[in-house]
């Protein structure tokens, strides 16, 4: 398997969330959100109904990328796998740093069952191993678990009559 690499050039190179303030709107995406969020959830529960194991993967693919600001560093790590920058010289002469992929994460062994999975069906059937859908559904159940610690599945409010204002 070869690394995956990502190319950013040294100017543009910074930190995700390092202290960027920026002027807030009087307006929000939270019902956008969560119904991007929906959408994705049901596509994700239809497609394991059908036993539709690429479908489940890119929606819950979808959700972890959506949920991922409301995620810790080392569980966004255990999930997508660790990378490491390292500059190089690119074919023009320019210096660019490149996130190269050290440590794979458990979405590359679910996305390496998914490919083994689709390789080995016989003409499309439906013929399901265990060890995907159960990995399948350990990451959903995982998604599942970080929309409701974060509150986005119902709100944390200790009188009922609040939680819908």
């Amino acid at each position: 398997m070869f690394p995956i690499v990502f190319y950013i050039p040294l100017h543009f190179h910074f930190q995700m969330n390092e202290g960027m303030s920026r002027e807030q709107s009087e307006f929000n995406m939270a019902f956008s959100y969560l119904n991007r969020m929906n959408v994705l959830f049901y596509n994700a529960n239809q497609a394991a109904i059908e036993l539709d194991m690429y479908l489940w993967f890119h929606s819950l693919r979808a959700l972890f990328r959506e949920l991922s600001t409301e995620m810790k560093e080392e569980e966004i790590s255990y999930w997508n796998g660790t990378y490491e920058q390292v500059e190089r010289t690119n074919q023009n002469g320019r210096k660019e740093l490149q996130l190269v992929k050290t440590n794979g994460g458990e979405i590359d062994k679910i996305n390496g069952m998914l490919t083994k999975q689709i390789k080995n069906s016989p003409g499309g059937g439906v013929i399901v191993s265990p060890e995907l859908y159960e990995a399948l559904n350990m990451f959903e159940m995982y998604i599942r678990g970080i929309l409701k610690d974060s509150g986005l599945q119902t709100k944390m409010q200790a009188a009922a009559e609040k939680a819908l204002k």
